[in-house]
């Protein structure tokens, strides 16, 4: 089973986070960032088990 992920990286205030967020709710994908504490702290805290969390297609 295959679970697409995309990391995008660049400059500040260049719309990375816009078009992350269009193409996500364009193809019904969920859309995650390390910017929210909370969620950061649980990926360092457990990182297997932070992806394991997130689900993901069904075989």
């Amino acid at each position: 089973m295959d679970s697409p992920v995309v990391f995008l990286r660049g400059a500040r205030q260049t719309g990375k986070s816009t078009l992350a967020k269009w193409i996500a709710r364009t193809h019904s994908a969920r859309y995650i960032t390390l910017d929210d504490v909370t969620v950061l702290a649980a990926a360092r805290e457990d990182p297997a088990g932070f992806v394991a969390g997130l689900g993901g297609p069904s075989c």
